[in-house]
């Protein structure tokens, strides 16, 4: 299908929109209805206590072959045909800029950053806090903070 023939695509602004609308054009009310049913809906246990996991030390990480370890969120760690693969690296306590604030890391990472085999390839699905954390990053490649 031709882009400019998807429902999807705005003719008048040249780019693909989503179909219920521009997050960013929305209005005061369309805000206040959001947060009203954020903060009225009904808490899922798993949100306050985490999920299961089991947790892996440095030694049984060393013989990490051809297999994928969820660690968190987006976070998963594959490794085929001796290739080891990290999407969305996430290691910190919170998916924020900031130390004390935002949305707090709720069931911890079954591996430390530093208990993790050598990884050959990080993907990165999207710039946000909880798939994009600079500090996981910069610690998986050794770069010092600016």
């Amino acid at each position: 299908m031709d882009k400019y023939n998807s429902p999807n695509f705005n003719q008048d602004e040249g780019r693909f929109c989503h179909p219920d609308g521009d997050n960013h054009k929305k209005s005061a009310g369309d805000l206040l209805d959001f947060f009203s049913a954020y903060l009225t809906r009904e808490i899922d246990v798993w949100e306050r206590k985490g999920f299961p996991y089991i947790e892996r030390s440095r030694f049984e990480m060393a013989s990490f072959k051809e297999d994928v370890m969820w660690v968190g969120h987006a976070s998963i760690l594959i490794n085929h045909k001796n290739v080891t693969v990290l999407t969305d690296p996430q290691f910190s306590d919170r998916a924020s800029p900031f130390l004390s604030m935002g949305p707090r890391r709720i069931t911890p990472s079954p591996v430390k950053i530093d208990d993790l085999p050598d990884i050959n390839i990080i993907v990165i699905s999207h710039n946000h806090y909880d798939h994009l954390d600079e500090a996981s990053i910069r610690k998986l490649v050794r770069v010092q903070p600016r």
